[in-house]
């Protein structure tokens, strides 16, 4: 098995290096494992990001002997990584989002009451338009999806691979009701999609916990080993 981990940094920053201890407890427990990088704003944009990460995911694939794949993103990286299954990878077949960012425009309201919006990232990099932010929204896409999908579209929708978000409860950065929307849209298209909500703690820590040590790397390991096939 082999787990792919795209870092966050508000789609303007970060690095996979800074995030390499990551892949320390899928290693002791015999998986392969990977921190993979994309373009940040202002070279690239959230779409560009999308495609950075389908591209890493599947030269991956073709170089190594991987078997089954999952892939972990935090943050933005949860957001970029979680529009790139919507659009197309099928090589993934277990998804974990940690602390995500799931609707680009109800995010840009919580920055502007935090007061932040004009030193973000995330409007330009996300398109700088609403009716742009709404299409790099998992949770509205999802939710476009269900609205215009037919009886016979069922079996596609229920294709998407088993879900794990898990969101700090004290999160300032990104509020935990990012997470609980996107889950309830995921859970009309497919029912393999759980959420985990974390008390007492914040948006960092949920990497750093997968990093250091902590209740949630074991849980997070757990739930992908025990879906991994024999």
């Amino acid at each position: 098995h082999f787990v792919v981990f795209v870092h966050g940094g508000a789609w303007g920053s970060g690095f996979p290096s800074m995030y390499r201890l990551v892949v320390q407890p899928f290693i002791e427990r015999g998986m392969g494992a990977a921190v993979v990088g994309y373009r940040t704003y202002p070279t690239g944009n959230v779409w560009d990001q999308v495609r950075d990460v389908q591209t890493a995911v599947r030269q991956l694939c073709a170089e190594r002997e991987v078997g089954s794949v999952s892939l972990v993103g935090h943050s933005s990286g949860a957001h970029i990584s979680a529009l790139a299954v919507l659009e197309g990878l099928p090589e993934i077949e277990r998804c974990v989002w940690l602390s995500g960012v799931f609707d680009i425009a109800n995010h840009y309201q919580f920055e502007s009451g935090r007061g932040v919006e004009r030193i973000s990232p995330l409007a330009p990099a996300c398109g700088g338009s609403l009716s742009r932010w709404k299409a790099a929204s998992p949770t509205r896409l999802l939710s476009g999806m269900r609205d215009g999908m037919s009886q016979t579209d069922t079996d596609r929708r229920l294709s998407l691979p088993p879900t794990l978000l898990c969101h700090g409860v004290l999160d300032s950065t990104v509020p935990y009701t990012s997470s609980v929307q996107f889950v309830e849209e995921l859970k009309v298209v497919s029912p393999a999609a759980d959420l985990l909500l974390l008390e007492e703690t914040g948006h960092a820590q949920t990497v750093l916990e997968l990093m250091f040590g902590g209740p949630l790397q074991h849980t997070l390991v757990e739930w992908i080993t025990k879906r991994v096939p024999n």
